[in-house]
C-alpha cells in the first residue's frame, strides 16, 4: 500500500480481505450503514490527460484533454467490471460464503449478524435496485474479491459508494 498523509496523520487504507487491494482510504466522508457497509462519498474531478492511472476508470472527455474521472476510483486504481443480475447473485453468493468463511476464523462473534445483515442489504438495497449501479474491483481485478458498488442518490450529482465493511481491513501505514 501507499503511505499518504493527511495533516499531521497518516490516512488509515481499507484493504480487500481476500485480495488485498487497497479499496478506500478514510480521506473520503465514510459512514456505516446497517452495521454491514460502508457508504463513501466521492466526487467527480477533471484531470489533465496525461494525470497517471485515469485509462483504467470511468472517463468524461472534456475539452482540452481534459478527463472527469470519480476520486475514490482514480486514487485507489478500482477497475470498473460488469454484472447482469444472474451472475451477481452467484458473485454475492460466493463472496458472502468467503467472508463468512474469514470471520468465522477471524472474529466469530460478526458471522450471525453479519450474514444476516449482509443478506437483507443485498435483497433491499442492492437487487432491488440493480440496473443504477455500476461495480468495480480492485486493482488486481480479482472477481472473487470485494466490490465497490457504485450509485447516486436521487436526483444528486454526487457519487456515492458501498463497500462491505467485513471484506476489509484497516491498515494505519506506520
Amino acid at each position: 500500500y501507499q503511505r499518504r498523509v493527511r495533516g499531521n496523520n497518516t490516512m488509515k487504507t481499507y484493504h480487500c480481505v481476500i485480495s488485498g487491494d487497497e479499496m478506500l482510504s478514510d480521506s473520503f466522508p465514510i459512514k456505516e450503514v446497517d452495521d454491514v457497509v460502508y457508504e463513501v462519498e466521492g466526487k467527480s474531478v477533471t484531470l489533465k490527460e496525461d494525470d497517471f492511472g485515469i485509462e483504467n476508470n470511468v472517463n468524461e472527455v472534456l475539452e482540452s484533454g481534459l478527463f472527469t474521472v470519480i476520486n475514490v476510483v482514480n486514487i485507489h486504481n478500482l477497475q470498473q467490471t460488469s454484472f447482469d443480475k444472474k451472475m451477481f447473485i452467484s458473485w454475492i453468493k460466493n463472496y458472502l460464503n468467503s467472508l463468512k468463511k474469514y470471520l468465522q476464523a477471524n472474529d466469530s462473534s460478526r458471522v450471525d449478524t453479519f450474514m444476516r445483515n449482509a443478506q437483507e442489504f443485498v435483497k433491499h438495497k442492492i437487487l432491488a435496485r440493480f440496473d443504477d449501479f455500476t461495480f468495480y474491483t480492485g486493482q488486481s481485478a480479482n472477481q472473487d474479491a470485494s466490490i465497490a458498488f457504485l450509485f447516486y442518490k436521487d436526483n444528486d450529482a454526487t457519487p456515492y459508494f458501498y463497500f462491505f465493511k467485513d471484506g476489509l481491513k484497516t491498515e494505519k501505514p506506520t
